[in-house]
Order: C-alpha cells, then structure tokens, then sequence
C-alpha cells in the first residue's frame, strides 16, 4: 500500500519537475542563444540544472518531506507499537494483559473487528475476548489444536488470503476454513520458542486506523515480546491460583486486600467482601465422596467466576470457603450482590446435589 503510494506520488513529481525544468531550459536558451549561441546556452542551461539537483540540498528535502507525508501514519503507528512492546512486558496480572492487548488493537488502533485465541489445557484454543462481532456468536467456539503446529511452523504473520493457496493438509485447510468464516485477514501469532502461546485474528482497520499491512515487522515485533509476557503471566498466574478451582487462592488474595484498604484509605472509595461458604460440605464429602465433593467446589468456583467483574478477586480462601473482594462495592450494593449469589447457588445442584451457601458481607466505606 505505502509503495505503490510513494511510487505515484514520486512519479507526480518527477513529470512536475521534467515540465519545469524544460521550461527553464527554453527560458535560458532564449536569453543566452543569441550572445553566445547555441552550444553555449545548452551546455549553461544543462549545467545549472545539475548544479540545483546535486549541488544544493533542496531536492533532498523535497524527497523527504514527501516521504514522510505518505509515510505520517505508518511512523506514528510504529512509535506506538514500539512503546507497547515495551510496555506489555511489565504487566503480570493474566486479566490485565489480555486486556491491555484488546484495547491496543480495539481501541487504540482502530481495528474493526479482532478475537484473541489463547489455550486451555485440553489444548484446543478458545476465545478469550473479542470485538466487532456479537459476544455470543463466539461463546462456544473453540479450534482444535490442528492449526497450532502450521502457525508455529511460519514464525511470522499470515494473511489468509495468501495462505489458502498453500495450505497442504486438511487440518489446516479446515483451520484456515474457520478463519475465513468469522471473516478475518490476519493472524498474528504470539510465539515463543517456537511454541504457540495464542493468537490474533484480525479484520480490517477502521477509516483512519491501524494500517495493519503497513508494517507487518513491527506487529511481528510485538507479537515476540508479547509472547513472553503471556507466559510470564502465566507463571504468575500458576503461582497464585488454586489448582483444583482455578481461583486465587488466599496468600494472593490477603496482598490484594491489603493493597484495596490502603487505595480506598488514600483516595476514599467504598470497597465490599463476600465471605462465602457450602453449608454441611463434610457430610456430603463423606457421603459421597471425595470425587463429588472435589466436582462441587468446581462448579461453585465456576459460578462465581461468572458472577462477578473483571477488577473483582475471587479466591479460595480455605476448604470449603471462598472470597471475593469487590473494590469500590458500597456495603448496601455488596448485601445486593451476596443475595444474588445465594440464589444463584441455590439452584446449581452440582452433580446433582442440592447445594446452598452462608455468605456473609463486610464492607469499609
């Protein structure tokens, strides 16, 4: 796109230039021809033509200046990614991170529609956020890890539409046939060490936006150091979560409580917890066993994950019990909140058992 628009306009210029300079050719041959002749005008002429070409730095800066014109977006958009790249490595919070790089390509960048694709440990990818499209028309989809070696295997950006030519198993034709469907050009893969740690797919750039084929290397650029931050994320993600329910677990919930009292002290918000635990949960361990008694704590930790926002901490905070630190939550709105959760639970019935919950609330205001 930038080439063929640099070749035009330099092409403008060169033909403006030629007109001019042949008008000054003419002008100085009128002048010059009858005082010292033809031969002696042409080569005068000639000769100061070359001189304002090469001897002065004028039409260096006209070069320039019409490169940078042209070139204006693609720059600004460079700047930008290189301050991301160097910014997206700092951030260690998993909720954060995927947030950050949806809003840089979202919001910042002008991209029209995008689906960020990350791993789950069966090793299908699904889609953890997306934009431009109805929510619901990607709540399910999920792609078989048949993609993953292909994308590993180019290392760089891949436009689908030079792909679908090349592509020689079935596997990735029925990848690339998924793709097509949700109607993206672009995969950015995030690849570290030649392991795939996710992927973009992303559509067309608004009018005025990101020009994506622009400047591939840089997007190429920040998709390595992207990858490390997601696994770095990951890390510390692992460090603090619990591994049965995939909640924070309560060391790296009672720091983030600590931090919420002391931002709400400073700056005077409201801020609400939740204490929550499963009524009679020894009996129905030792009823029915560990095994149900493990799927229940599950399928509760599920159901709060749902409920609550993003800026929200969900913790197991012990056995049986669980947390939740709800920042700028008034004590009245977290009653409402706890209340909504009770029901809620009330009518799960994980395995098939009746389960319910005491939640309790306190708040600091």
């Amino acid at each position: 796109m930038y080439h063929a628009k640099l070749l035009f306009f330099r092409t403008l210029f060169t033909l403006c230039a030629l007109a001019l300079f042949v008008g000054v050719h003419s002008g100085v041959l009128a002048l010059l021809e009858p005082r010292i002749g033809a031969m002696g005008a042409t080569v005068t002429s000639f000769g100061l033509i070359a001189l304002f070409l090469f001897g002065t730095p004028l039409m260096k800066r006209v070069w320039k200046g019409m490169d940078a014109l042209v070139l204006r977006h693609r720059d600004d958009f460079r700047t930008l990614l290189s301050d991301a790249t160097h910014e997206v490595i700092t951030i260690l919070e998993w909720e954060e991170l995927q947030r950050y790089i949806v809003e840089l390509f979202k919001d910042t960048m002008a991209i029209e529609k995008g689906f960020l694709f990350l791993p789950e440990d069966d090793g299908t990818y699904r889609v953890c956020h997306s934009w431009g499209i109805e929510e619901n028309a990607t709540a399910h989809l999920r792609l078989p890890p048949h993609g993953a070696p292909w994308l590993e295997s180019t290392g760089n950006a891949v436009f689908l539409s030079r792909s679908k030519a090349t592509a020689q198993t079935n596997e990735v034709r029925a990848f690339l046939a998924v793709m097509e469907g949700i109607r993206v050009d672009l995969l950015l893969p995030f690849l570290r060490r030649h392991e795939l740690m996710g992927f973009l797919a992303l559509g067309p750039a608004a009018k005025g936006g990101f020009p994506v084929t622009g400047v591939v290397r840089p997007l190429e650029g920040f998709a390595e150091v992207a990858a490390v931050a997601i696994q770095n994320a990951r890390l510390f993600r692992e460090a603090t979560r619990d591994r049965l329910t995939r909640l924070a677990h309560r060391r790296y919930f009672l720091t983030r409580v600590k931090e919420a009292m002391e931002g709400a002290k400073r700056y005077r918000y409201p801020l609400s917890i939740l204490m929550v635990n499963i009524d009679n949960f020894r009996e129905i361990n030792s009823r029915q066993g560990h095994l149900v008694g493990d799927m229940i704590l599950k399928e509760v930790a599920g159901e709060l994950r749902s409920c609550f926002r993003e800026t929200d901490i969900v913790a197991r905070y012990g056995g049986d019990e669980f947390a939740v630190l709800l920042p700028e939550t008034t004590g009245e709105d977290g009653l409402r909140v706890g209340e909504r959760l009770w029901k809620r639970i009330e009518h799960l019935r994980p395995e098939g058992t009746d389960v319910t919950v005491s939640v309790g609330v306190g708040f600091f205001t």
